[in-house]
């Protein structure tokens, strides 16, 4: 019986090593990801570059006034997580 149950536990420790790599591998990559995005969106060609597609499509669209509230509230939570982060 002890046989079996030592198989058993050192099987279990193997799972926790495993799991405790994996976890740490993935908490990196969104590390990696999270920081790839911030320097991507923190260039000011990048923002102006999706501010003037948001003001083209406000511009261009049939009904303006509501597409310039969704457009300036879409630049706006941008700049404001860019300032957060």
């Amino acid at each position: 019986m002890g046989l079996f149950l030592s198989n058993e536990l050192r099987q279990v420790d193997a799972a926790h090593k495993e799991y405790a790599l994996v976890k740490q591998r993935a908490d990196y990559m969104q590390t990696s990801a999270k920081r790839r995005v911030q320097l991507l969106f923190g260039k000011p060609s990048v923002l102006f570059g999706i501010f003037a597609a948001g003001a083209f499509k406000g511009l261009t669209t049939d009904n303006p006034k509501s597409k310039r509230k969704t457009a300036i509230s879409s630049f706006i939570r941008t700049a404001f997580f860019q300032i957060i982060t």
